[in-house]
């Protein structure tokens, strides 16, 4: 963001985000699912016109989920990713009007 990336790379930066975090586990199989989910995900969110804005605010958001892991707090960090997994949950059915 600091460097005015555009939407398309601040969304596969995004994606990219998910599966490092998914990669701290240190299993492989866990990271080729995560990519399979990813790929999964591309198409459903290629059917969604997002919102540029919802890019800044997930890179926010993972700001803040680094800087809890780095320091220590695990157990913060751990419901940050839950919060910010629900919030995109609901923007994503928000946005195919399954809600």
């Amino acid at each position: 963001m600091a460097r005015g990336a555009g939407y398309a790379e601040l969304n596969e930066t995004h994606l990219e985000f998910h599966v490092a975090l998914v990669g701290l586990a240190g299993s492989p199989r866990l990271v080729h699912t995560a990519r399979a989910l990813v790929a999964e995900l591309k198409v459903v969110l290629a059917q969604i016109d997002r919102a540029e804005r919802n890019a800044h605010d997930q890179a926010d958001s993972h700001e803040a989920i680094v800087a809890l892991l780095e320091a220590g707090r695990v157990d913060d960090g751990l419901v940050a990713i839950d919060e910010h997994l629900r919030d995109a949950e609901r923007d994503i059915l928000h946005a195919l009007g399954a809600t």
